[in-house]
């Protein structure tokens, strides 16, 4: 009982981030990698949280990647009241994970996180069948010139990789277009991207 505690709590003070391993096995005295995943898969079918894969066109490397971890209800994120600040942007971006699943989109079969070769982080990529047909990401608040461009270039970037031209930035409340090196973004308020269910 004691070890999942343990890692009920690191979870939930790490949600929407990439999860370190070898960190969760000293945190929570699990050693053993096999019982640390029957962990994960308990509270999988327990509909508590979801661990993301990053996506890769080969099916083994993404099975093999780093995790990102989702909760279900953001109701969960407020147990043991773990934290220090509001974390408004991770509770958004978690916020947009349910979402997605409320549309039918399955984690690592319909959505995945991706990471381009230079590093830059997308937040959700969506694809039907072998297609990626939008890649998206999550910023409550477009508060500055900075903000705005970083998520723009984490976009355009991973574009090019995929092949992909359906750009998207689910924010609080700014709709937009902004066209960048021969791309179109699209910033969406939220409500809107809920009545739109992702018509791509």
């Amino acid at each position: 009982y004691s070890s999942m505690d343990s890692l009920v709590s690191y979870l939930i003070s790490n949600f929407c981030q990439i999860l370190n391993l070898s960190e969760i096995s000293k945190i929570t005295d699990v050693k053993n990698y096999r019982t640390l995943k029957k962990y994960f898969d308990y509270l999988e079918k327990s509909y508590i949280c979801a661990f993301l894969y990053e996506f890769n066109f080969k099916p083994s490397k993404s099975i093999s990647s780093k995790q990102k971890v989702y909760f279900y209800d953001n109701s969960f994120l407020m147990y043991k009241n773990l934290f220090n600040s509001e974390n408004t942007g991770f509770f958004f971006e978690n916020l947009v994970f349910t979402e997605l699943l409320k549309k039918g989109i399955v984690p690592n079969y319909d959505f995945f996180y991706y990471r381009t070769k230079g590093g830059y982080e997308v937040d959700f990529i969506i694809k039907q069948g072998v297609k990626v047909t939008a890649l998206v990401q999550v910023c409550y608040d477009i508060f500055n010139t900075k903000t705005e461009n970083r998520e723009i270039r984490s976009l355009i970037k991973a574009s090019e990789e995929l092949s992909c031209h359906n750009l998207f930035v689910i924010t609080k409340n700014i709709a937009k277009k902004v066209e960048k090196d021969g791309m179109v973004v699209k910033f969406i308020p939220f409500d809107s991207f809920y009545q739109e269910a992702f018509k791509f």
